[in-house]
């Protein structure tokens, strides 16, 4: 048997907090999406029962993270956040070119094709 699964990313204390809950199909409808998600994708586990025992795939055809939020290039975030020193390392040292600044307000590094729902008020 197949089983869906969409695994949310969460703001945390420290580092960003990820829970993965199973879906009806394999696509996640955007309405499903909880309030404070900043990042989703979805994947597949096969389950099967043998004897009484239940054996469990790795994850399959996990599908890469869509954020929420705005995707900005490292200039962009530079001058939208002028004072912010250790945000600008950060983006210099390792030469990130696109960052995304989630509906939660927390900034990550992206690749430019990733994708990022940027009408994310209609979600609210």
């Amino acid at each position: 048997m197949v089983k869906y699964y969409a695994n949310f990313l969460y703001p945390g204390t420290i580092v960003a907090e990820e829970a993965a809950t199973e879906i009806s199909t394999s696509e996640l409808n955007i309405n499903d999406i909880p309030k404070y998600c900043e990042a989703f994708r979805t994947f597949q586990i096969l389950e099967t029962v043998d004897n009484g025992i239940t054996m469990r795939s790795d994850r399959l055809y996990q599908t890469d993270w869509t954020y929420i939020g705005k995707k900005y290039t490292a200039e962009e975030i530079m001058n939208k956040f002028p004072n912010k020193r250790i945000l600008h390392n950060n983006i210099k040292s390792n030469k990130y070119k696109y960052l995304v600044e989630t509906r939660c307000r927390n900034i990550y590094p992206i690749k430019k094709e990733t994708k990022v729902i940027d009408n994310w008020q209609e979600l609210e």
